[in-house]
């Protein structure tokens, strides 16, 4: 009796693609900074104002919220604050992506703990902003 591909993969099939989708999130949370940095590079110098606008700053505080640690360095001068900003918001978006590839194939209320843990993290950005 022959056993087909996806029948001996087993678990492994579905670590691999968890990793997977875990990388991809992780990927994500990489890309906005990097959107960020390059529309600021780009737009900042030619028009300032329109990135210095209270809209620009909830925009970035939603799909970035490790940027809160960039208030340590207002001039942008540190290096080491930036990496930090952009490590935390790929590893928060690793996390969640892990928690919602979780949700997805084992228990729809799992996904219940993603949306939890962004409504926290959300709700402590939210505060210490205004």
């Amino acid at each position: 009796m022959a056993v087909s591909r996806r029948e001996d993969s087993g678990k492994g099939y579905f670590r691999m693609r968890f990793w997977r989708a875990v990388m991809i999130s992780a990927l994500l949370g990489a890309a906005v900074p990097v959107a960020w940095y390059a529309i600021h590079a780009t737009v900042g110098h030619r028009w300032p104002d329109v990135l210095d606008t209270m809209h620009c700053d909830v925009v970035l505080m939603v799909v970035w919220p490790s940027s809160v640690l960039l208030i340590a360095d207002p001039l942008g001068e540190n290096l080491d604050v930036q990496v930090m900003a952009v490590l935390g918001n790929v590893l928060l978006y690793a996390i969640v992506g892990a928690l919602v590839w979780l949700g997805v194939l084992r228990s729809r209320w799992m996904l219940a703990t993603p949306v939890a843990v962004l409504a926290v993290v959300w709700w402590w950005v939210f505060s210490t902003f205004w």
